[in-house]
């Protein structure tokens, strides 16, 4: 990696320096400057702000080299008034240098021109010197780019030779080298391409793809060196600081330790960082972390359009040595086949053809969130808003939705698909993601939404975990635009085992009551059309794993007799007289012959967090039972279940009786042989049912 020392032959820099702006440079002669310029960050300074003014006086004689510089100098605080101020000093000492080198520059044209003249004279005007290779070529990716090689010619000359220093002026550039290593320049940047497979930063940032086979490609600083080891990866210099941000695969970064910056020995540190990670490398060489990385044109977006980007910052309450993974920013870039996460390559994706990302979201500002972070009890987020937004949150419907989204966001019936990569078939492929909506979704999540009405700090919290669901997407628009669309439609409720619920053909009241006496939605019930004497008893439908009944639950031949015998709990904690799931649960119910079913009522009695309802319920009037193992709507319906109601009596707070009753909405809920409970889970509870009646004709 280079050496922060300042000892250098200044004479032979200058030397070297103008013959590689004349193009008289041979091969060692090169290997020469770049030698020198590795060796000192006083030497990579002093050629840095010579490129830059030769690059500025190019096109000019001397006289009008001269009065051009003059002129710049009487305007450039103005120009220059909005930068920040440390930026406003590498301008100010740039252009007090440029003043020196000025009249250096003059005398040093006229000596290397007469060498020139000299040496062709003696040759018969011939020049055995021979060109450097072409290493790479330049393709600007916005109309406005505009770049200087430092070398005759060099304005906006598309070949790069070995040595040329790239001065990115305006605009954003691709530079590939031959080894098909693409590069791209977001101005302004400064950059030295040492050889096919090592670059130089002076100032600014680069983004480098590198494709299979140019493994070992290096990007260095005064302060750090960057070996790529097949990926994808951003270097920033700013200031003396170095920026190293890996967006796939690997990269090692080689810094000086502190000790031996104390001895000036040359012994390096090498760490190697992975995919979604972001170290700030400072000019002592010590390593912090890069919370936030905002998409910006390095690669991304090549429009020129210049906005402010509604999501500003992201910043959590990680405190750990050695964590270094960041937050991605990507201002309007929501859409179909979207990254969903920084550790991960999930992408965000429509369920169907039909069933696309919908429109309110296309085009969101979005961040990546860390997809580790669901298992972190204690995890919290903050987003800084710009101006009034509509906030979207995206929750994998395998997770319980938590406190924090239930009391402050409301909840759709729409729902996005996450494309995972985990069928067997593309993974034998070498391949993960698919592209486009409703390609290999693995799962989906449901979208929820508040109105933000003033910029500012909008704090996330954590979801409790279950099983392998997926961390949380974050996703904004600006209110404005979103007031303007049709919002998207209200769902009946969420349900952590399905997705895509069809509209239920019931309506559903629910209570909470001190005792069973005080109800009056409905009233247990010892002769309805569920009691023995006219169906069998409720059976546990998918028995194992989480979806057993809890161990202490009476369970006689698979069935659970206590919901149908007409006794209601004693107390408050009746194992006894009670039937319950610790997570989710699924039974059903057998009519004996289709029944018109006019309600169904059900009761639950618990002291604190298992007395809470929530459930969907479904009907059939097919012969025989149908399938009881769907887990999303469609699958349900084209089983031949119907969706009767969803009851979530969650709101109503924990402790007491509550009670549910599933009405058909003009007197009838139909005609059904057979009946479905698909019950959730309350966080790591289920709910107490005491009782379970259907009435009907």
């Amino acid at each position: 990696m280079p050496n922060p020392g300042n000892c250098f032959n200044q004479k032979r820099l200058r030397q070297l320096t103008l013959e590689q702006c004349s193009s008289s440079l041979n091969e060692a002669d090169m290997q020469e400057l770049s030698t020198i310029l590795a060796a000192s960050a006083e030497a990579r300074a002093d050629y840095s702000r010579f490129m830059i003014l030769h690059s500025e006086l190019q096109g000019f004689g001397e006289d009008a080299a001269t009065h051009h510089l003059r002129s710049s100098l009487a305007t450039f605080v103005e120009e220059h008034s909005n930068v920040n101020s440390s930026r406003m000093q590498n301008y100010l000492r740039l252009a007090v240098a440029a003043s020196l080198l000025l009249a250096f520059f003059g005398a040093s044209y006229a000596w290397l021109e007469s060498g020139k003249n000299q040496h062709l004279a003696a040759t018969g005007g011939s020049n055995p010197i021979a060109p450097s290779p072409i290493l790479a070529t330049i393709t600007p990716l916005v109309s406005h780019a505009n770049w200087s090689l430092g070398r005759p010619d060099g304005v906006n000359q598309k070949e790069i030779q070995q040595g040329d220093m790239v001065w990115a002026k305006e605009g954003v550039l691709e530079l590939r080298l031959v080894n098909n290593t693409a590069i791209v320049l977001e101005s302004p940047v400064m950059m030295q391409v040492v050889s096919v497979d090592r670059v130089r930063v002076m100032d600014g940032g680069i983004k480098v793809d590198v494709p299979e086979g140019a493994e070992g490609f290096t990007v260095e600083s005064d302060v750090a060196e960057v070996v790529d080891q097949g990926t994808s990866f951003s270097v920033r210099v700013d200031d003396g600081d170095t920026d190293v941000i890996v967006f796939d695969g690997k990269v090692d970064l080689n810094t000086k330790s502190q000790s031996s910056k104390l001895t000036q020995d040359n012994k390096k540190v090498t760490r190697r960082f992975s995919a979604g990670e972001a170290v700030r490398v400072a000019s002592d060489g010590t390593l912090s972390r890069v919370v936030q990385v905002q998409q910006s044109q390095l690669g991304d977006s090549h429009t020129g359009e210049e906005f402010e980007p509604l999501i500003s910052s992201v910043t959590d309450n990680i405190e750990r040595e050695d964590f270094y993974r960041y937050y991605e920013i990507v201002p309007r870039g929501f859409g179909e086949d979207a990254s969903a996460y920084v550790d991960r390559h999930h992408q965000w994706n429509g369920r169907s053809i039909s069933d696309p990302i919908p429109d309110q979201l296309i085009g969101a500002d979005y961040f990546r969130t860390f997809n580790d972070d669901r298992m972190r009890s204690d995890y919290h987020v903050n987003i800084t808003l710009t101006a009034p937004a509509r906030l979207y949150i995206l929750l994998d419907l395998r997770n319980e939705v938590p406190d924090w989204i239930r009391k402050e966001f409301i909840q759709t019936s729409s729902y996005i698909g996450i494309d995972e990569g985990w069928t067997e078939e593309r993974r034998l492929g070498n391949q993960t993601t698919d592209v486009g909506s409703g390609k290999s979704i693995d799962n989906r999540a449901g979208i929820f939404y508040k109105d933000v009405l003033k910029p500012g700090v909008v704090q996330l919290g954590a979801v409790p975990r279950h099983g392998d669901a997926n961390m949380y997407g974050v996703a904004a628009v600006p209110l404005q635009s979103a007031l303007a669309q049709e919002p998207l439609p209200m769902g009946p409720g969420l349900s952590a085992q399905l997705w895509g619920l069809p509209d239920p053909v019931g309506e559903v009241s629910v209570e909470r009551v001190p005792s069973f006496a005080d109800l009056t939605v409905a009233s247990p019930s010892s002769t309805d059309r569920g009691s023995p004497e006219f169906s069998s008893a409720f059976k546990v439908a998918l028995g194992g794993g989480e979806y057993s009944p809890h161990v202490k639950t009476k369970v006689v031949d698979g069935t659970f007799p206590q919901l149908s015998d007409g006794l209601l709990s004693r107390n408050d904690d009746d194992l006894e007289r009670n039937a319950w799931y610790d997570r989710e649960g699924r039974f059903y119910l057998d009519l004996r012959s289709p029944t018109e079913v006019r309600e169904i009522a059900a009761f639950s009695w618990h002291r604190s967090a298992r007395a809470p309802q929530f459930f969907s319920v479904w009907g059939s009037n097919e012969p025989q039972m149908p399938s009881t193992t769907f887990y999303n709507g469609d699958d349900a319906v084209k089983a031949g279940w119907k969706l009767l109601g969803v009851v979530d009596s969650r709101n109503l707070g924990y402790g007491g009786v509550h009670a549910s009753v599933v009405r058909g909405k003009e007197g009838s809920l139909g005609t059904y042989r057979h009946l479905l409970w698909v019950v959730e889970r309350l966080g790591r509870q289920g709910t107490f049912f005491t009782e379970i009646d259907v009435h009907g004709e």
